[in-house]
């Protein structure tokens, strides 16, 4: 299941959640559906930067998002209010990390 919340069509970016189920683990599900997320996030939303976090103590979340080759490890300090809302919902520490839409492109370009 992959969500979109806080969409911000001013500023031209969102958050993005994503849970899978065990059965599913290490199948190649988060890359594929994480690809047809962001074609709608850039492509029909117009969208330029896409949030994706995880809490610090989420290991299996962070290397999953680390394998995703467009993505920007540890925005925090970029986007430090992004960063922010992410902790305040949470309540516990985490990791913010973000997807542009020139990166998501341009690797779907080479390799679709």
């Amino acid at each position: 299941m992959t969500t979109l919340k806080h969409i911000n069509h001013e500023q031209k970016h969102c958050h993005m959640g994503s849970w899978l189920g065990y059965p599913y683990w290490g199948q190649g599900y988060n890359e594929a559906t994480k690809k047809e997320i962001f074609k709608i996030e850039f492509e029909e939303l117009d969208l330029i930067y896409v949030f994706s976090g995880a809490k610090t103590t989420n290991v299996r979340s962070l290397k999953a998002q680390e394998k995703l080759p467009y993505i920007s490890l540890h925005m925090e300090e970029k986007f430090p209010k992004e960063h922010a809302l992410l902790e305040k919902e949470t309540k516990v520490p985490c990791v913010l990390h973000a997807v542009s839409r020139k990166s998501f492109l341009r690797w779907l370009q080479q390799n679709d």
